[in-house]
Order: C-alpha cells, then sequence, then structure tokens
C-alpha cells in the first residue's frame, strides 16, 4: 500500500474519492476540510440538492460553505476565490447532471432508446467538456482539489469486463484522469 504525502502539494493536487452512497464520502469531506484549514483558506463547494448533513460532525468554523444551481456558476465562483488552499466538491456526478441539463436543455434522460429523449455523441463530447472545464476552473484556484462521486458498475460492450467506476454519465471511465490521484472508498459492518 503506499502512503501519500498531503502536505506535498507537488505531489498530490487532485483527488476524486468514489464509492457506493452512504459510504462517508461527503463524511471524508468534512475532516479534509478541518484538517486543512490549519493550512490556508479551505471551501467546501456543494451541488444544490446534494445532501451535506454529515460535513457538520467537524469543526468547520472558518471554512466557506458555497453552493452552485448550475454549472456555469462554477467559472464566476472560481474567479471569485481568486487562490485558496483547499475545494472539497460535492459531487461530480451532480456536475455531470447539471452540464447535461444545460446541453440539453433540461431534456436529459437516462435509460433506454425507448424512454424517451437521449444525448447524441455530439452531446456526449459537450458533456465531458463540460465537466472537465468546471473541474479544471477549481483546480486552477486551489493548492488541493477534493471531489467526491458515488460509483457504478459499468460493463465494457466488447470485452465485457465488469468495473467499478465513477457514476457520471458518459465520462466516468474517462474522468479518473483528471485527477492525480483515485481512490474507491467502501464501507463494511
Amino acid at each position: 500500500m503506499r502512503v501519500i504525502d498531503f502536505t506535498a502539494p507537488a505531489e498530490i493536487r487532485s483527488v476524486l474519492i468514489h464509492g457506493l452512497n452512504n459510504t462517508g464520502k461527503t463524511h471524508l469531506l468534512g475532516s479534509m476540510l478541518a484538517i486543512e484549514k490549519q493550512y490556508g483558506t479551505v471551501v467546501y463547494v456543494g451541488v444544490e440538492g446534494e445532501p451535506n448533513n454529515s460535513l457538520y460532525a467537524h469543526d468547520l468554523t472558518g471554512v466557506e460553505l458555497l453552493e452552485i444551481e448550475t454549472i456555469d456558476d462554477i467559472t464566476p465562483l472560481a474567479n471569485r476565490l481568486e487562490h485558496v488552499h483547499a475545494i472539497a466538491f460535492d459531487s461530480v456526478q451532480r456536475l455531470g447532471e447539471l452540464a447535461a441539463d444545460k446541453i440539453t436543455a433540461g431534456k436529459y434522460v437516462v435509460g433506454t432508446k425507448e424512454d424517451g429523449p437521449h444525448a447524441h455523441g455530439k452531446d456526449w463530447l459537450k458533456l465531458k467538456g463540460e465537466v472537465f472545464r468546471a473541474l479544471m476552473a477549481l483546480q486552477r484556484v486551489s493548492d488541493l482539489l477534493v471531489a467526491v462521486c458515488p460509483s457504478n458498475l459499468h460493463e465494457n460492450q466488447i470485452t465485457h469486463q465488469v468495473r467499478i467506476i465513477p457514476d457520471v454519465p458518459g465520462i466516468g471511465e474517462k474522468l479518473a484522469g483528471r485527477f492525480n490521484f483515485v481512490g474507491y472508498m467502501e464501507t463494511t459492518t
């Protein structure tokens, strides 16, 4: 097992943690914020409607808690922040949903073609571009970006290999390449 020194910004600048629902990802963000605030300004950025109650198990005095409603809120938010030590972002899945809403004018449907309208090939490229631009805007203004995302099982259509990947429609497999470190979180009872 490799031990990562999160105090060495040159080694790790961006982290994605994914896992099934209710595995403690948001709680982990709260822990990170509580620790990292001693090194500089830290910010929590959540997507509207994303539950964040487990953040409050920590002393978040001095942590700015922000919420976005659309994907277009990210760039002005990043410009306003200018530079911070760390950003905790919750969640990349909801960011993907906001991108899909923007691209398909709110008509995005997940399911089979019989279910209704779907993102077409060029729409998937636009969705990926919107999500990646938003993440890069946050990475640009922080020494450390820690983002969380639910996971899902994905079966490769050609090899039928099944893997656990971040659950962001259309870009889950490609998302990991945008982060220096990707971890999978699970809990046992």
